[in-house]
């Protein structure tokens, strides 16, 4: 594409947009939301997702995070808002101001993204972001120094789903801008005379991908330049698909699930491809701990090789033990022995478990909680179970206490509960692309 043809720009960037909306929405779009901080990307992409929304009659709402980490970033909303604005789209601002300064801010703070943009879009299935060519090399070589195998390698998806392990409604992410170079895009902003604003973390070397930034600037001259790791990345995606189509399959021969555990026929997986074989039981651990994040490779090989010779394993908030002839793969008691949540409707425990707490009993409910059932529980309910569980499965058991932090019921295992309630959680075999 040339870099002065903004009709060249557009037209890619419709391309892109409807070579990448995923059918899975099922209709016409009416609604986008656009994430957008300020910066020269996301910047052009406001520029022609407006362009492109008032050819095809979307409605576009624009949503700016302040995470609050920087002094300008409040001013740096509010430009946006006047940008939106003078394009006649509707804008919001976003606050982050959950974090307990734990954890890895980068990672903390594109999950709290996630959550917000989640928060804000309204009816809008589909978001869009600004990421692009040069975010894609970066990544993969991000990725590359860390050793990744062909997930990592497969860099940032054109577009994905979001959605919490609890099987709610999620939306899409889309990244038409990808196959389009940073400089490329602020050409068009120049030629556009739109301005942006520059964030100076971009120019702070003490961030991973200003490294690799730095990096990418040395090996172009060497034929390594962005277009050419982009498409190692693209290739690598599709490597990624078919694997993740052998895992579909594998799934639904060898893996059954019951009550948040999952069991795999260990036999028959033993007998698959190390890479399918890994592949495998690292989506379970997601899916059993409602963590997004893999194990990491070395953890999960030594993990997958002491389970083959029947030893038990912790990894990943899980426990690994054989049960019945097959592996199980349960909740580590001790990942949740303090986590709990107030029972209210629509209720959220561990990232999986979305509590149905239909009326008119929410006021019998009244100062109930959500914990796992721990020994004292899972001793009083193991006897009056309609089948047998592993007693390491039921002491990670939600369960339902009341204000004097008695048991009251297990929902989906209890015979006889007080009232009509249920857990929610999305099969095991939905998840697998749903991060």
């Amino acid at each position: 594409m040339s870099v002065n043809d903004p009709l060249s720009l557009a037209a890619a960037f419709a391309d892109a947009v409807q070579k990448n909306t995923p059918a899975a929405l099922g209709k016409p779009l009416s609604h986008l939301t656009l994430a957008v901080s300020g910066g020269g990307d996301s910047m052009a992409l406001m520029h022609l997702a407006a362009q492109w929304a008032e050819v095809h009659a979307v409605q576009c709402h624009v949503v700016t995070i302040d995470h609050g980490l920087r002094s300008g970033s409040a001013s740096e909303a509010q430009f946006v808002a006047q940008a939106a604005a003078e394009l006649g789209l509707t804008h919001k601002t976003l606050c982050w101001a959950d974090w307990d300064g734990q954890g890895n801010l980068q990672d903390q703070a594109r999950q709290a993204r996630y959550r917000l943009l989640d928060d804000s879009r309204g009816d809008s299935q589909l978001v869009l972001m600004g990421h692009t060519l040069d975010d894609q090399a970066e990544t993969f070589l991000m990725r590359l120094k860390r050793g990744s195998g062909v997930d990592g390698l497969a860099g940032i998806p054109a577009c994905r789903f979001v959605g919490s392990a609890a099987g709610d409604d999620g939306y899409w992410v889309l990244r038409p801008l990808l196959g389009i170079s940073r400089q490329a895009l602020r050409d068009y902003l120049n030629q556009q005379n739109v301005h942006w604003v520059e964030d100076p973390s971009n120019q702070d070397p003490s961030y991973e991908r200003i490294q690799m930034r730095q990096l990418l600037n040395q090996i172009s001259g060497a034929g390594l330049g962005p277009s050419v790791l982009a498409e190692t990345a693209a290739r690598m995606g599709q490597a990624k698909e078919a694997l993740d189509r052998q895992l579909s399959r594998l799934v639904r021969d060898l893996v059954q699930e019951y009550h948040g555990d999952l069991t795999i026929d260990l036999q028959a997986l033993l007998k698959e491809p190390t890479e399918i074989s890994d592949r495998l039981l690292a989506a379970a651990l997601c899916w059993v701990s409602s963590n997004p994040y893999r194990p990491r490779y070395a953890a999960l090989r030594r993990c997958s090789e002491a389970v083959a010779g029947g030893a038990a394993q912790s990894l990943h908030g899980c426990l690994l033990y054989l049960w019945k002839g097959r592996l199980r793969i349960t909740r580590e008691y001790h990942a949740v022995a303090d986590m709990s949540v107030v029972a209210a409707p629509k209720a959220l425990w561990d990232g999986r478990w979305r509590l149905n707490l239909l009326p008119p009993v929410h006021g019998t409910a009244a100062g109930w909680v959500i914990k796992p059932l721990g020994e004292a529980g899972a001793q009083a309910v193991r006897p009056l179970l309609p089948k047998d569980i592993p007693f390491r499965s039921l002491l990670a058991c939600p369960a339902l206490f009341d204000q004097d932090g008695v048991l009251q019921t297990v929902p989906g295992l209890s015979k006889n509960p007080p009232f009509n309630v249920q857990f929610s959680l999305r099969p095991f075999d939905q998840s697998l692309n749903a991060h």
